[in-house]
Formats: structure tokens, sequence, C-alpha cells
């Protein structure tokens, strides 16, 4: 599985007050924990060595007894005015509640950091779990906690062979979950309580993340339909230019009225279409699609009531998967494939009076 190429440090981090006010040696070992190469694997939990970290820094494991007290092998000296004692520091940060450090496990898991590295689709959560499977740690617990949310979204179950840290983990799914921060970036547990929030400011909260959710997943969505669309199609532009401003107002007012998943299959529907108007006037852009969503709604419905239409789509979407992905559509290709699939012939023939249109598109989506 490929390592994650970087590590995210949001800008505020540097204007919080609680970041601000921590010693220089502190700030610099937040930043290597939070961009480091040990994280790699998964910015959320993953293991963790204190000599390695030590070593990258430049800095000791133990207060330096004299001046002349030689560093780990390899490493530099830590800029002037540090205090060298990595240890004291990580120690003091632990105790502050920016992470949590499994000492027997050398584990180490950052609550907070799923707000702002949350889950998209299925395949991320199942990439979340499969970089985490190897660990042997109690902190899989909390890490699946803060995971549940999003398996029971897409409907992910633990992946067989997991290595739990025993009994616990099955009871620790299913403990209630804190309610998201609203801040992305991970911060000190405060010592004092915090007012009470009422109910009313949480429901505005919860639908504020979720309309977000909503909106990142079929943006996401639209992105990547299109690049697919752009290689069947032949396309010289192969990367939509979505317009914040006018698209994502577009796209917020579909998914208010009609619903996220409503507003992704149309989005499919729009991409696979025939539709003359569409594919030799309009254009594939977001403003086109709100003028046609009425009608690829009805098309799609139709379309799910033909069981030869249905068909047709199964063997179009096999066809794409198994062959289509290098390049433009090839109808004569294609028709090879439904033969060898033993396309009954009111499907053979329904593909044959689409032909046309097929040949003038570049593509046989229906």
């Amino acid at each position: 599985m490929a390592d994650i190429p970087y590590g995210k440090i949001v800008r505020r981090t540097w204007r919080r007050a609680n970041f601000k006010q921590l010693p220089l040696e502190h700030r610099l070992i937040l930043c290597y924990l939070w961009s480091g190469e040990q994280g790699e694997t998964s910015p959320i939990i993953h293991q963790f060595s204190l000599a390695a970290a030590a070593e990258a820094l430049g800095m000791s494991l133990k207060p330096l007894g004299s001046p002349g007290e030689a560093l780990p092998k390899g490493s530099r000296r830590a800029p002037e005015g540090l205090v060298k004692d990595f240890r004291r520091a990580f120690e003091e940060l632990r105790r502050d509640g920016w992470f949590v450090y499994d000492d027997a496990s050398a584990v180490i898991f950052f609550p907070k950091q799923i707000q702002f590295d949350e889950p998209t689709s299925p395949n991320h959560v199942r990439a979340m779990l499969a970089r985490a499977q190897h660990l042997e740690s109690p902190l899989l617990v909390d890490f699946l906690q803060a995971l549940k949310p999003y398996m029971d979204r897409y409907k992910i179950a633990l992946p067989k062979g997991w290595r739990s840290p025993g009994e616990g983990l099955a009871k620790g799914l299913g403990k209630p979950l804190p309610n998201p921060e609203p801040e992305p970036e991970p911060e000190p547990l405060k010592r004092d309580a915090a007012p009470p929030v009422t109910l009313k400011v949480l429901s505005r909260i919860q639908e504020a993340d979720k309309s977000k959710s909503d909106m990142r997943q079929v943006t996401d969505h639209w992105m990547v339909t299109y690049a697919e669309a752009a290689k069947l199609r032949d396309w010289t532009i192969q990367k939509y230019d979505f317009a914040r401003g006018k698209d994502g107002k577009i796209m917020a007012e579909l998914i208010r009225k009609f619903g996220a998943g409503t507003v992704i299959a149309m989005v499919t529907a729009f991409f696979t279409s025939n539709d003359e108007w569409i594919t030799q006037r309009g254009g594939f852009t977001v403003g086109v699609f709100k003028s046609q969503f009425n009608k690829l709604a009805q098309q799609r419905s139709t379309t799910e009531q033909d069981p030869n239409r249905m068909e047709y789509t199964r063997l179009y979407q096999a066809f794409l998967k198994e062959n289509g992905q290098g390049g433009p559509f090839d109808v004569g290709w294609f028709l090879e494939y439904c033969r060898a699939h033993d396309a009954p012939t009111p499907v053979m023939e329904l593909i044959g009076r689409e032909l046309g249109s097929t040949q003038k598109t570049g593509t046989g989506v229906v």
C-alpha cells in the first residue's frame, strides 16, 4: 500500500493562542508529529519511535548533562535557544492532550485528526482500516470509535482477519461517540469545563457539517465522473474547471432540494447521456446539468423500468471495467463483447438502434 506523501498543518494553527504560547521546542515537535516521516502510513494512528523523532530533530531523550555531551549518531544539533530534552517536551504535550501515546506498543493516536482528514468514500474508509490493521495497541479501540460513524455511513464492516487488541474492541465500538469538534486542528484539552452547548446550537453545527460533507461528496463525484467521461469521449480537457462560486451555488441548491444521493445519481446519468442536445450543443457543464436535471431524472426512471436497457447498462459498465479505461470508446469492440457474453436478441437490437448516436458521440453509454 502506497505511503501518504504529505501531512497537514492547518495555517490558522499559527494564530491560535494555545499554540503560540507553547515553548519553541514544543511547537517544533508538534510540527514533526503532524508532518514527519513516521506518519507516512496514517496521519491518525501509527507506530512512533521517540528515539527516531529525537534524532530527526537533533534533540536528546534526556537533559544534556554538559555542553560536550554527544547527541544521537547522525543527528544535527538543535537550534540555539531550544531545550534539547525531547522526552520532557513530549510528555508535557501528551499531558496537555495534543495526542495519546501508548508506551507499551509505541503507538501514537491523534483523536481530532479525523475531523480534517475525513473519509469521503467507502474505499477511503477501507484504506484507513487496512493501514491500522497491523498495529497491536489498545488505542485501536479509540481509533475505531472515531471511525465508526464513517463505517456506518458507507456500511463498511470490520475486515476479516483484523487483529484486535482483545475483548474490549467490540465493546469499544459500541460506545457513544463524542460530537465532532468544529475546529480541524489538534487542540489541548482545557482544564476548565466548557459552558454547555444548547440543543439548538448543536443542531446548527451538525446541519452545517452534514451540508459540507454532502457538498464534498457531490463535487468529488462530479470531478471523477468528468475525468472518466473525458477519457472515454476523447476530450482535450481532462479536468473540469469547477467554479466554487457559480457552480458551487448550483450544486448546493440541488442538494438542498433533492438530496446528495439523488444529485450524485443524476451526475452519473448526465455524463453517460447520449442526448443530442447535451452532446452536440449544450455541453457537459454544471449549468447544463441543472437545466437538464428533470429530464435526466425522467430518463433514469424509464431506464430502471426497462429490463433490456438495464441489461445494456450492466454490459456497458462491465465492459468499461474490463476494457474501456484506456482510451476512446470502441463501438465494434463493445458489440463483440456483448455477443461473447450472450446478450439477448432484444438487447442487441437496442444497442443496434443506438449505434448511430454512439458513433457520433464516441461512447456507448445509455
